[in-house]
């Protein structure tokens, strides 16, 4: 605990909170040293952008849950400490929802054994949050709540809080990216009987240690976990970054093997404190599943799993790669140097994925099955009334449509912006600058403080000025109350500079904020003199919105850029840029991020492009870039085609992307599924997945009138269906208004279409035949009963055509 202390005495210097003494003075003994470890252990920026009643809550409840919950008494201290009292699971916005959380349940857990009341609290999260596809930003635990649904990173941190807040040691547990298929994902570990057993957030399932995604788990690459604190003793530490630390938690669910790596330097010298990543290739670029830094002897090592992967060594600008396969463990050794990759020639590159082992968790039983069954339809009714019941009181607020339809979107927040926009009638622009999500959980004081304290600087076109000043959503930071601090931040006279010259407030920012890995909020960014590079460029715009300055992050790279006579100005590599364009072959459609990617090489590693909006411009300074292009097959191996070239200042240099390609052998798989199906037919009749699958043949996931189901519709009626076993699921009854459905039906009355509105079902389909979970629609050929032999997500041409010559050679 000493460390602890000198880490709250060296946090409360660094943010100058030089009241925070006091008010943990005016807190009960226990309480107050609680407290004192819960800010010890977070970053610096946590205390600047949450309240103190936050961590002081948190203390008391943990305090409260340490006196009287039986389960939260048997923990030892690193457990409770770290995964019951610490109020951070991942990069959330933190707030007070433990007392919340415990009240809803202490009642319904009351004389329920541990397990038992463990399952009980994952059904009641179903009750209230289901899973829905959203932008990376992380919500509060209440924001989820309020909302009502989440992506799996918000909803595993949300069953986490509830956990906690009911006293068990609960942790968030990440796969970083999957290197058989192109996604990620997390769930839930809970500390039971003595050990950590995991599963699905918000899936009730009836037994521990059982979700979708077991079969997925045996094929990881690395599982890891977060911990604020210190973690367990006999916790494998794979790296640190601030004050969280990554803990391996692979070996629980995967075969794996002790990889090791030797760095040396170009005399042969043993190179201590090189970073080494451990990189796979998901949605076609290189991610550092773990990065290590070498010892004095020049070594590392990770424990992962049975897939390829890319190392690279990284010291003092100069780097060197290597691929291993799947079994190899090295030491594999990397000499130092620069970076002189041959340019201009295409480099093939094979990766095989893992092809997991025994699947590691509980087999329940056939009532437990039936148990589970049952829960999830009745958690999903509950879910369903939850729903309509916020588009109510939204529609219950009595304002005119435009408004109305906008507080739907809101739902479960409608009341606040609702309260708003009556004491603020004209600010409906300011609502309509921000993201769906924004709207779920935007506080009431950030709306009024943006709407007060925005300048209207004369010249800048009115949607210019909407988006880019007084919108208060930069990238994917918090959003706080600070826009009249930032206005008022400078000067009088230092503010005209800026507003005049906004590089020189870039330049400023450059020698004043210290590169770090804090991410927090552009006030504590200034507080601090400490940011990431990507807080960095949110902090700019920040600043120059707050000045009147429109601003923004550039969408092909991320950069920061201001307004200037009519134009976007750079902050960086503001020299003349140049253009990459793509060609793809006639009729063939590319994606980036998909298919292909295009990644600029700096002195700091890769750094990935995004297109204009044709899909396959590219804006880009000067310099050396990578582009790489990938075919995935159904087992999860990529073959994968590199060029490196580079681009000089003012050039336009047209590339024509080339393929790997992959005889049809190579696309079949035999992929077991589980009987997740939660399909009815039109009449409400279920349907389970063994009847479905029966006859193997085809499964299509539609979203009617989005325009990937659009093509994939126009190309399935193009095609000779008679005597295919083909089922289409949609989600609602609504679906088949849709006019391109309708024609299809009319064409092939004899295919029937199903009602699945359960995102999950489509979800639990793409992870378990290894496609791209969250994209419709989805296509998977059966070989027989719950049996896939291929599965493509989202559209991409001649999906159908491909389907069908699957089918030809896998039908019985």
């Amino acid at each position: 605990m000493r460390g602890r202390k000198a880490e709250f005495e060296r946090k409360l210097a660094q943010t100058g909170l030089w009241q925070l003494p006091d008010l943990l003075q005016t807190l009960p003994d226990e309480t107050a040293r609680l407290a004192r470890l819960c800010y010890a252990a977070s970053p610096a920026s946590d205390w600047l952008d949450t309240p103190p009643e936050v961590f002081f809550s948190c203390a008391a409840h943990a305090r409260y849950l340490r006196e009287n919950a039986s389960w939260t008494r048997a923990l030892p201290e690193p457990l409770f400490l770290a995964y019951v009292l610490h109020p951070r699971v991942n990069n959330e916005a933190l707030c007070d929802c433990r007392p919340v959380f415990y009240a809803a349940l202490a009642e319904r857990l009351r004389g329920l054994p541990e397990e038992a009341a463990i399952l009980e609290i994952n059904r009641w999260c179903a009750e209230h949050v289901a899973y829905q596809p959203t932008d990376e930003r992380t919500r509060s635990a209440l924001a989820v709540l309020r909302a009502g649904f989440g992506r799996c990173g918000e909803e595993s941190m949300f069953a986490v809080n509830v956990l906690r807040a009911c006293g068990f040691a609960a942790r968030q547990v990440y796969v970083p990216r999957w290197a058989h298929c192109d996604d990620n994902h997390a769930w839930v570990e809970v500390w039971c009987g003595g050990a950590w057993h995991f599963l699905g957030a918000c899936e009730p399932e009836a037994v521990l240690d059982r979700g979708w995604f077991n079969s997925a788990a045996g094929r990881a690459v690395l599982v890891h976990s977060r911990c604020f604190g210190e973690p367990e003793p006999d916790a494998e530490v794979i790296g640190r970054e601030g004050d969280v630390v990554y803990c391996n938690e692979t070996a629980r669910y995967a075969d794996v093997r002790r990889l090791t790596v030797r760095v040396t330097d170009e005399n042969g010298m043993s190179a201590a404190g090189a970073n080494v990543d451990f990189c796979i290739l998901n949605n076609c670029e290189w991610y550092p599943a773990a990065t290590v830094q070498t010892d004095a002897s020049g070594m590392a090592a990770l424990t992962c799993g049975l897939g390829s992967l890319r190392l690279l060594a990284r010291r003092d600008g100069l780097c060197c790669e290597a691929f291993v396969s799947p079994e190899e463990t090295g030491p594999v050794v990397l000499t130092l140097g620069k970076r002189a990759p041959a340019p201009d020639r295409w480099e093939p590159i094979e990766l095989t994925a893992p092809r997991g082992g025994a699947v590691r968790g509980a087999v329940p039983t056939e009532p437990q099955r039936d148990l589970q069954e049952r829960w999830l339809r009745q958690a999903h009714e509950a879910w369903t009334q939850r729903r309509e019941d916020r588009l109510d009181e939204a529609d219950a607020q009595g304002l005119p449509p435009e408004e109305t339809a906008l507080l739907r979107a809101g739902a479960g927040h409608a009341a606040q912006l609702a309260a708003f926009l009556r004491e603020e009638p004209e600010a409906m622009p300011l609502l309509r600058t921000l993201l769906p999500k924004d709207l779920l959980d935007i506080a009431p004081d950030v709306l009024h403080d943006t709407w007060a304290h925005t300048p209207r600087p004369d010249g800048v076109p009115e949607g210019i000025w909407e988006a880019f000043v007084l919108c208060p959503r930069v990238g994917y930071e918090q959003l706080l109350p600070q826009r009249r601090e930032l206005t008022t931040y400078f000067s009088e006279e230092r503010s005209a500079v800026f507003r005049r010259d906004p590089a020189a407030l870039w330049a400023w920012l450059t020698e004043t904020i210290e590169p770090s890995v804090l991410s927090p909020s552009p006030l504590a960014a200034l507080t601090l003199r400490q940011a990431s590079p990507e807080a960095k460029r949110v902090l700019f715009a920040a600043l120059c919105r707050a000045l009147g300055v429109p601003a923004r992050l550039a969408p092909e790279d991320g950069a920061a850029e201001y307004w200037h006579n009519g134009v976007w100005k750079r902050t960086e590599g503001r020299n003349t840029r140049g253009t990459v364009v793509l060609i793809c072959p006639a009729g063939e459609k590319w994606v980036c991020g998909v298919d292909f990617s295009l990644s600029a090489l700096t002195p700091d590693g890769a750094r990935l492009l995004w297109p204009a909006a044709d899909g396959l411009t590219f804006s880009a300074a000067p310099g050396d870039y990578c582009l790489l292009t990938t075919n995935r097959l159904p087992n999860g191996d990529q073959r994968v085609l590199r060029l490196h070239f580079s681009l000089a200042a003012g050039e336009r240099r047209t590339i024509r992307p080339e393929r790997a390609h992959a005889a049809l052998s190579e696309m079949l798989g035999s992929h077991a599924m589980e009987d997740f199906f939660s399909a009815r037919t039109m009449a409400g009749e279920p349907v389970s997945g063994a009847a479905l699958t029966a006859r193997g043949g085809l499964l299509a996931w539609l979203a009617p009138g989005q325009e990937p189901t659009e093509h994939l519709l126009r190309e399935l009626l193009d095609e000779n269906l008679q005597g295919l076993p083909l089922t289409l699921l949609v989600p609602d009854a609504g679906s088949l208004r849709n006019e391109t459905l309708r024609r299809f039906c009319e064409k092939n009355p004899d295919v029937p279409v199903l009602l699945d509105g359960d995102a999950r079902t489509a979800e639990a389909a793409a992870r378990q035949t290894f496609a791209e979970a969250g994209k419709l629609p989805l296509l998977v050929v059966l070989r027989g009963p719950l049996t896939a032999a291929y599965a493509v997500s989202g559209y991409h041409v001649g999906s159908a055509a491909l389907a069908l010559r699957v089918w030809q050679a896998v039908r019985p």
